[in-house]
Formats: C-alpha cells, structure tokens, sequence
C-alpha cells in the first residue's frame, strides 16, 4: 500500500518518516529527495505492506509531483502543533492530492502535541478543518507514541476495505458475463 505524506518537514519536524518508526522502520534524514521506506503490518488478520513516500516539504519536487502521487493508495495530510503555516497548507495539499490521484483514504494529522504549551493552533480550528475537509482527525505525538500506530492501522483498513469491495464487484461482472450464452 503507497502512502503518500505532505508535511513541511522543517517545521513538522517529524514527519511521517519519523512517524513510521513507531512502525519498527529506520528513522530517516530528510536531504530534499524522495524517501520510501516499507514495512510489512498486520491489520484484521491481514499482512499489509506500507510504502511511504515523503518529498520532506521540498518545493522543488513539485515538478515530479504526478510521479510522487502517482499510485497512492492513502495520504496522511501532516502539520505541526507550533506552527500555523504547516496548518495553513494543508488545504492546498488535499487539493493536490485529489487531483493528481482522486479519493483516496486520507487522514489529517496534527504531530507534536507533547509541545502543547508552544501550541499555536486551537483544538477547535484542527477540529473545524478536518470537518470541513471530511477527514479523520488523529492528534499523534511521535516522541511519546501517542496515536501513531492508529493513523496507520485506519488507513490500512481502508486500504484492504477498498480492495474486498473492488474484488467483489471484479466477481460479480465475471459471473454477470459468463452467464451469456451466445453472446
């Protein structure tokens, strides 16, 4: 499963790269190229494969952005607890993302809440944005492993939802054309 972050890393600080190592992968320094660790998870009994991909909130890589989204199955939409211009963003960002890959399983994602007493964003404008986006809401904190596993194990669940549903109606079209005699 791809699963593409936007985040601008310099403020977010720990991105999804970073997010994922709850995840057991390798943390990763972010040196303005495309990043894609994988793990394998287990979500409802199935072994799913996270590939995420994370330009670190590098503007020059807006020239491959088709390639970067090209793919996705998920996004997780970052920004930061103590900075307004990563939540200012994320509008922009979603927008993006539709209309390079469509809808896909997305969540909004608000990191550093272990800083709240930097917070420069309220509760009800992160509320307010993700009832206006129609996103699910996750307040995570890497440095305390708060929510981190849950934004991926929603995704991956929508993910393998999605791919029960798309067999199903693959099926039933199978079924629906074989029973035409003569054609």
């Amino acid at each position: 499963m791809k699963v593409i972050e936007t985040s601008y890393s310099h403020v977010v600080g720990s991105s999804c790269c970073n997010i994922i190592d709850s995840l057991e992968i390798v943390n990763i320094d972010h040196d303005k190229i495309i990043r894609s660790p994988t793990r394998n998870k287990i979500v409802n009994g199935e072994d799913v494969r996270l590939m995420l991909w994370d330009t670190a909130g590098q503007e020059e890589f807006d020239a491959i952005t088709k390639a970067y989204y090209r793919g996705a199955q998920a996004c997780v939409l970052v920004f930061s607890t103590t900075d307004r211009e990563s939540f200012e963003a994320i509008s922009s960002w979603r927008e993006k993302v539709e209309i390079e890959v469509g809808d896909i399983p997305t969540v909004l994602v608000q990191n550093k809440i272990d800083l709240l007493d930097d917070t420069v964003i309220k509760n009800e404008e992160a509320e307010g944005l993700a009832k206006r986006l129609k996103l699910r809401f996750y307040r995570t904190s890497v440095k305390e492993d708060l929510n981190v596993n849950e934004v991926f194990k929603y995704l991956a669940d929508k993910y393998l939802q999605r791919l029960k549903q798309q067999s199903a109606e693959e099926t039933e079209v199978v079924h629906t054309s074989s029973n035409k005699i003569g054609g």
